[in-house]
């Protein structure tokens, strides 16, 4: 719920007049339009209809990439997280944009998760296990993975068995964890790295990820 009883679409339907300019400019607009694109928040549809319009000015653009968002807000099943997660890329620094980074802040201040939007987060959902940031599948994986490995190399035997189990490690991976004579730390090291190689490489990343993280809150 946003503060003072605004919904996330109005915190974000606000804002339009500040974000259009500054979405349709490149090289933010390619920059912005690409995370969005990976996270799910527009579609190839959608993106490939407003690069077909020919003659549009930055700002025409940028209130074509507005809209989308407004509209993925509105039909959000947790319109806060759908928002908050728009809010981290603006401020992502790969984006590069000062403007957007400060507006994205703005609409961050004004709202707050709901517990619906915490509990969709298998991470979040258990607090021995560090909290994601980051946009990407493999980015928000990569942000966590140092505290992860030590999060995991004190309980590595039950973990590797638990990833091994619905087929997330393969059986070589598992036995190298369980007979190597390395410590703990090392193992750890190795299977937070063989996970994200393998997150990199999946065809499904936001799944996989999720199965990861079904299996670390267990």
């Amino acid at each position: 719920m946003a503060e003072g009883g605004r919904k996330p679409y109005d915190v974000f339907r606000t804002m339009l007049p500040r974000l259009t300019a500054a979405l349709g400019k490149e090289p933010t607009f390619t920059n912005v339009t690409d995370f969005l694109l990976a996270d799910g928040l527009i579609t190839e549809q959608q993106l490939d209809s407003i690069k077909s319009k020919p003659n549009l000015s930055d700002k025409q653009r940028g209130s074509e990439v507005a809209h989308c968002l407004l509209d993925k807000i509105r039909n959000h099943d947790h319109p806060a997280k759908c928002l908050l997660q728009i809010c981290d890329i603006f401020e992502d620094e790969d984006v590069g944009s000062e403007v957007l980074k400060k507006h994205g802040a703005t609409m961050r201040s004004k709202i707050k998760e709901t517990p619906e939007a915490s509990r969709s987060d298998p991470i979040k959902a258990q607090p021995t296990v560090p909290v994601f940031s980051g946009t990407t599948a493999s980015g928000r994986f990569r942000s966590v993975s140092d505290r992860l490995e030590n999060a995991i190399s004190s309980c590595l035997t039950g973990v590797v068995g638990k990833l091994y189990a619905p087929g997330l490690i393969s059986l070589d991976l598992k036995d190298e964890m369980i007979n190597s004579h390395d410590i703990p730390s090392k193992k750890a090291s190795k299977l937070v790295s063989e996970l994200q190689r393998t997150l990199n490489n999946d065809k499904h990343p936001e799944t996989f990820l999720n199965d990861v993280c079904k299996v670390l809150r267990e």
